[in-house]
């Protein structure tokens, strides 16, 4: 749908509505839809960063509880050099699934990131 771009501040969010034939051998339709918002407040190109992302996916729209949700939090710190800028992020990933008998899944993730 759109994104907004600042020194301080980064949005985004997306907008899924699909329909999808999978093979020629099977012509059901399945209806998809699902939307994404993502944000980030930062200092500037270095220091500070952190990040919020949400997720709320429908993969088949005719399978009950078939919907899951996703939150991905967390934050880092960029470092800049005159041709590179290294980032240290940490973030906490949580799915949350409609189906009953799927379990929710939870991840932490330690990630270096380089640009050059």
């Amino acid at each position: 749908m759109g994104s907004f771009e600042h020194r301080n501040f980064v949005v985004t969010l997306q907008h899924l509505n699909a329909t999808e034939t999978p093979s020629a051998t099977t012509p059901v339709d399945i209806d998809r839809n699902g939307w994404s918002l993502f944000a980030e407040p930062r200092q500037g190109p270095a220091g500070w960063a952190g990040l919020l992302r949400y997720d709320s996916f429908e993969p088949d729209e005719a399978l009950p509880d078939s919907a899951k949700q996703r939150v991905i939090a967390g934050g880092g710190y960029w470092f800049v050099w005159p041709r590179a800028k290294v980032g240290l992020v940490a973030t906490n990933e949580h799915v949350d699934y409609d189906l009953p008998t799927q379990l929710d899944e939870n991840r932490i993730l330690l990630q270096m990131h380089f640009e050059f």
